[in-house]
């Protein structure tokens, strides 16, 4: 997250746990919900900080399905919640769009090797969380997984 195109090191790294269903019978879909947040401010400098963070995010509320398109095995759904870092509350709400890795019908080889998922806004425009007091902040969501069964 950056809260300032302007002022260099100012970003936020937020790395938090993404819990994800993955239903392929049907149309399918892809839902979940993301939470235990921690933040680092000043992230990529020698004063980053560990700093309180909090929050939740859901995945595939109103919008999801998984299926083929211009990438084999896609994912979309939509993401809504919000966290707290430092003190600031945070709203945020868009789209991931990713693919599963792997071979979805079958199990990959050798079994040492996870499928998994990779989603995050792949369009050009930049996504944003909304501060408790208004004010846009650029925000991006990638989520990495790898399977359990």
């Amino acid at each position: 997250m950056d809260r300032s195109p302007f002022t260099e090191f100012d970003n936020i790294a937020i790395v938090a746990d993404a819990s994800m269903t993955a239903e392929f019978s049907g149309t399918g879909t892809f839902t979940g919900s993301i939470t235990n947040f921690e933040a680092v401010t000043s992230a990529g400098t020698d004063t980053q900080t560990l700093v309180p963070a909090s929050g939740e995010i859901l995945i595939g509320q109103d919008e999801s399905l998984i299926g083929t398109g211009t990438l084999n095995n896609a994912l979309a759904a939509d993401y809504a919640g919000g966290f707290t870092v430092d003190g600031t509350s945070y709203t945020v709400d868009g789209v991931i769009i990713g693919q599963f890795i792997g071979n979805r019908t079958s199990d990959p080889t050798p079994a040492g090797i996870t499928k998994g998922v990779v989603g995050g806004n792949t369009t050009l425009s930049t996504q944003y969380a909304v501060t408790d007091t208004g004010a846009l902040t650029a925000f991006e969501l990638t989520v990495f997984g790898e399977t359990v069964r």
